[in-house]
């Protein structure tokens, strides 16, 4: 009679899997009936001429895993969960040559470091390695041999993917180098010849910001300005352009011009990030030309919509001065107090000069005009007292100042009653 096979496998199936086992764990250097997992973390730097220097934005990669990573700024990366065993970490990054690391053992669960702890090196493929060169050179500011690299990449590799931020970076060596008419052909070179490149829109900006603060040619930088809003108006540049339009007007006393743009940043652009400084130059512009009430609600709507803006120390100041320019002195004073009290600290924009020493020299000032001369004194006495090395616009000294304001309503309002003679009898 025939006997019923016993359940379970075979004895030769057993011997199969057992094989197979067997190589596996040899092969993977891991259990896979009890798998376990380590992490795997190491620095990437690229080869420089004067050695390495970290890389950002390197991938890496372990066999055995769909884990991968990105190096930070520092050029360090962390993989998790990856399989214990002999692993090949491959790190690629445009631009470099490929690095492929054998026989790396993951130790589960701890976390191992690539390379025994020093950095994995990558070599820039030739063009890249004349780039990095280059960038080198710019970056410590020798910008006659930055440009001649960058010159040397253009020529000697037409087709590399770093021509186009080699003349971006070309211009600017001839910017540094005070040579803007150049730097604008070069701009206009990468716009035209380079239809794709990020640096487009870049381009057509700077070539209106050079105009404008570089070369001093107000009405060309308009029509570059003009010319970048219509070609690329989802830019991030586009608010500086805007910006700069209302600048140029302001330049050619085209006031009114110049308050349409200002407000055109206002309107169009309502998340810049110098919404503040438009108002305060629409404000500005409205001073200057003696719409003083304007300008007055103009500087107090933007301490109202931006009050923790830099410009509002200024615009505070701003506002007591059309009130001492109107005649309306204890007006300013209480106007010119409230930068004191409120923005001590408050700097004139792209300076370091405080604005309350300003500010308090005019409540002395304003005392004068109402012939409140021991409060003019006592004014003047707190600009010397609290801000001796402070300074007006044109560097000439305020303490300096205000001590001859002191010295003279001392000499015309209280004159010192002359001695007594004594007398011998």
């Amino acid at each position: 009679m025939k006997r019923k096979r016993d359940k379970g496998p075979s004895p030769g199936l057993v011997v199969i899997v057992a094989i197979f086992l067997a190589v596996t764990v040899f092969f993977s250097g891991c259990n896979i009936l009890n798998p376990k997992t380590g992490s795997l973390q190491g620095v990437v730097h690229r080869e420089t001429t004067a050695g390495s220097v970290p890389l950002q934005d390197a991938l890496v990669s372990v066999s055995g895993s769909t884990n991968t990573a990105e190096t930070d700024q520092n050029g360090h990366f962390f993989l998790n969960e990856i399989s214990a065993g002999k692993r090949t970490v491959t790190v690629i990054r445009e631009g470099y040559i490929k690095l492929q690391l054998l026989n790396v053992y993951i130790e589960p669960e701890i976390v191992n470091e690539v390379n025994f702890g020093n950095p994995v090196v990558l070599q820039p493929k030739e063009d890249r390695a004349l780039y990095d060169i280059a960038i080198e050179y710019y970056e410590e500011e020798n910008y006659q041999l930055a440009l001649d690299t960058f010159l040397e990449l253009i020529n000697d590799f037409p087709d590399s993917i770093w021509t186009d931020d080699s003349n971006y970076y070309v211009a600017w060596c001839y910017i540094f180098m005070q040579d803007y008419t150049k730097a604008i052909e070069e701009f206009e070179n990468l716009i035209i010849g380079y239809p794709d490149s990020e640096y487009r829109d870049d381009s057509q900006y700077y070539i209106g910001w050079t105009y404008e603060t570089k070369l001093g040619l107000p009405i060309s930088a308009i029509l570059a300005y003009y010319t970048f809003l219509f070609d690329y108006s989802d830019s991030q540049w586009a608010d500086d352009a805007q910006l700069g339009i209302g600048n140029c007007y302001y330049d050619t006393e085209e006031y009114s011009n110049a308050i349409t743009e200002y407000q055109k940043l206002i309107d169009n652009y309502p998340s810049s990030d110098l919404l503040p400084l438009a108002q305060y130059s629409i404000a500005q512009t409205y001073r200057i030309t003696y719409y003083r009430n304007t300008a007055i609600e103009k500087y107090e709507e933007l301490i109202l919509l931006y009050p923790d803006s830099e410009y509002c120390g200024p615009s505070q100041y701003y506002i007591g001065y059309c009130y001492y320019e109107k005649g309306e002195y204890q007006i300013a004073i209480e106007e010119f107090q409230k930068v004191i009290d409120n923005y001590s600290n408050s700097t004139w924009p792209d300076e370091d000069r405080l604005v309350a020493p300003s500010a308090q020299f005019y409540i002395g000032w304003c005392c004068e005009k109402l012939e409140l001369w021991e409060e003019a004194i006592a004014a003047y006495q707190l600009v010397v007292d609290h801000y001796p090395g402070s300074t007006f616009s044109n560097g000439n000294s305020i303490p300096a100042y205000c001590q001859e304001r002191i010295d003279w309503i001392n000499e015309n309002y209280f004159p010192e009653p002359p001695e007594e003679e004594e007398i011998y009898i």
